[in-house]
C-alpha cells in the first residue's frame, strides 16, 4: 500500500524557525521586507526610538485642561506596568529637529517623561496635514475628552487650513452638525467666558450659551454685567439655570426699559416655578381628557387658593 505524499506546506511550516516578532520590526520596518527581492524597505518606515524632548505637539493639538485625577492614574499605569506605548511620529513641518504624534499620546509622553523616560519607541511616517488632524482629534477623544473649547479651537485650525465647512468638518471628524456649531461658538467667546470653561470645563459647557447672550449690550458692559454671575456660577452658589434665568432678568430689563432688581433670589424662585410648571404638565399627561376625581379636585383647589394669594401681592 503507497503512503501519501507529505503535505509539502506542513513541511515548510516545519523548517521554518519561530522568531520574535519584535526583531523582524528592529530589522526591517513595520511593512516587512523586500530585500530578497532587491527592493529594500525605507528606513521612513522602521521602529526606532526618540527622544520625548524631541516630540512637540502639532498644529492640532489644543488640549488645555487636564483631569488631575485621570492622569494620576496613566502615571500609576506606568509606573507599575511600564511604559508599553509605540508612538506614531511625522517631522515637524516647521522644524525639522522635531516630530509631531499622528496618532495622539501626548498625556503619556507627559507622564513619561514626568516619571524619567528619555525615549520613545516610535514609528516615523511622512507628514500628513490631514492625518495628523484626524488622528489627534479622535486619539484626544478617547482617555480624556477634549473641552467643548479644547474641539472648537480645532475645528477652528481645520477651517483655516483647509476651508472646510462646518458640514464638513462634522463629516470628517464623525460628529454632528450642532456640536461642530456649538463647540465653535465656545471658542470664539469672549475672554471671560473663556476663562470660566478653562476653570469648570465640565459644568461651563451647559451655562456659556446664556452668558453670551449678553454680548448684545456691548462688550464692556456684557463683561461687567457677566462678573457677579460667573463668580457664583464658579462658587456653586448658582446652577446653570438660575445663570439662566438672571440673563433673561438682565435683558427683560434692558427691552423694557425698567430696572428692575436682578437677584439670585428671584432667579432661584423661576427656576421652582419652571420646575412646578413642568410637573403640572405631567399630571396633565396623565389625567387627559378624564374627569378628576373629588381628592383631585380637592387638592387642585388648594393649589389654586396658594397661587392666587401669591399673584395677589403687589
Amino acid at each position: 500500500m503507497t503512503q501519501n505524499p507529505q503535505n509539502p506546506y506542513k513541511a515548510r511550516r516545519a523548517k521554518t524557525a519561530v522568531q520574535d516578532p519584535s526583531v523582524t520590526l528592529q530589522e526591517y520596518g513595520i511593512h516587512g521586507s523586500r530585500e530578497s527581492a532587491g527592493v529594500a524597505q525605507p528606513a521612513i518606515r522602521r521602529l526606532t526610538l526618540v527622544p520625548i524632548e524631541r516630540i512637540r505637539p502639532g498644529r492640532y493639538q489644543k488640549r488645555e485642561h487636564l483631569d488631575a485625577q485621570t492622569y494620576e492614574q496613566l502615571k500609576g499605569q506606568i509606573r507599575d506596568l511600564g511604559f508599553q506605548f509605540t508612538a506614531v511620529l511625522c517631522q515637524d513641518p516647521d522644524d525639522g529637529h522635531f516630530y509631531n504624534l499622528m496618532m495622539g499620546g501626548h498625556i503619556r509622553l507627559q507622564a513619561a517623561k514626568e516619571l524619567g523616560i528619555m525615549e520613545v519607541q516610535a514609528v516615523i511616517k511622512d507628514y500628513d496635514r490631514l492625518q495628523l488632524a484626524k488622528g489627534t482629534y479622535f486619539e484626544n477623544n478617547g482617555r480624556q475628552p477634549l473641552t467643548l473649547m479644547e474641539e472648537g479651537l480645532t475645528f477652528r485650525q481645520l477651517q483655516e487650513d483647509e476651508g472646510w465647512s462646518q458640514e464638513r468638518i462634522a463629516g470628517e471628524l464623525k460628529v454632528s452638525r450642532s456640536h461642530v456649531s456649538l463647540c465653535m461658538l465656545a471658542a470664539e467667546s469672549a475672554p471671560d467666558i473663556q476663562d470660566m470653561l478653562k476653570v469648570d470645563p465640565s459644568r461651563g459647557q451647559r451655562c456659556f450659551y446664556y452668558l453670551r447672550q449678553l454680548d448684545e449690550l456691548g462688550g464692556e458692559r456684557a463683561v461687567a454685567l457677566r462678573a457677579p454671575i460667573i463668580q457664583k456660577f464658579l462658587d456653586g452658589e448658582i446652577s446653570t439655570d438660575q445663570v439662566k434665568h438672571l440673563v433673561e432678568q438682565i435683558l427683560q430689563n434692558e427691552k423694557s426699559g425698567k430696572r428692575e432688581p436682578v437677584s439670585v433670589e428671584s432667579a432661584k424662585g423661576k427656576e421652582k416655578a419652571v420646575s412646578v410648571f413642568k410637573s403640572f404638565q405631567r399630571y396633565e399627561k396623565v389625567l387627559g381628557d378624564r374627569v378628576p376625581s373629588q381628592s383631585e379636585r380637592e387638592e387642585l383647589e388648594k393649589i389654586k387658593e396658594k397661587i392666587e394669594a401669591i399673584l395677589a401681592r403687589s
